[in-house]
């Protein structure tokens, strides 16, 4: 599926490992299928189209208690950096928010046991649609 998940985190198996030789029905880097994803203020992701979202739920098992905290907590965590990133009082900014979205769309280097490779953000795309909805208010 994707690279960056190992798929069991905490006492659940998802993702992949999960999934094993079962079918799904989209792939979850097709932009298509990405524009269905919405998540709770909970970190539960779902998707608008049906058969997605059982799959996402069924095969995937993408709403394991931890990988919902997980996404509530850096969401969290990137909403208080935005925060103290507008200056006290004033309301969020296009140009902040743009900044976010660069970062949390893009890979950034991070160094593991095999040398400096180009990672994206565990969690990034709770934090990519909820700025990008919040993006959209500002238009």
């Amino acid at each position: 599926m994707v690279v960056c998940c190992p798929g069991h985190i905490g006492a659940q198996d998802h993702c992949d490992r999960l999934k094993g030789p079962k079918d799904i029905s989209f792939s979850p880097i097709d932009k298509q299928f990405i524009e269905t994803i919405r998540y709770s203020s909970n970190g539960e992701i779902s998707s608008t189209n049906d058969v997605y979202n059982n799959e996402m739920k069924d095969v995937l098992n993408l709403n394991t208690e931890l990988l919902r905290r997980n996404r509530f907590l850096m969401l969290t965590e990137v909403i208080s950096q935005i925060n103290s990133t507008c200056k006290k009082g004033k309301n969020w900014d296009k140009r902040t928010l743009e900044l976010f979205l660069k970062k949390y769309s893009e890979k950034h280097s991070e160094k593991d046991e095999e040398g400096t490779k180009g990672k994206y953000y565990p969690y990034c795309g709770i934090i990519i649609w909820y700025l990008q909805k919040k993006l959209r208010t500002l238009d």
